[in-house]
């Protein structure tokens, strides 16, 4: 959905600009380089992609455990390690 909106706000954008720069309405249309506009939406939606899976995890998870599991430091790690009873080897 993001990226239709980035797509549209792109292709207004290309337009307002070149009526500015005193294109006819038509030939603003012709001039805008559709490629470089759906270039332009795969990189946006490639950084949302990544942005919106974080922001989601660390709602789902709570912000302690999504900032240990980003962090890699558990509170498990920064205990002692558990004992055990038996020794092996000796």
């Amino acid at each position: 959905m993001f990226g239709w909106l980035v797509f549209g706000f792109h292709l207004v954008e290309e337009m307002i600009k070149n009526l500015i720069h005193g294109q006819k309405a038509v030939e603003a249309l012709h001039e805008i380089q559709l490629d470089e506009l759906l270039s332009r939406t795969v990189v946006i939606i490639g950084t949302f992609v990544p942005l919106f899976l974080f922001r989601e995890l660390k709602r789902v998870m709570g912000d302690d455990a999504f900032w240990d599991l980003v962090l890699h430091s558990s509170s498990a790690s920064k205990a002692s390690p558990p004992k055990t009873s038996a020794t092996f080897g000796h």
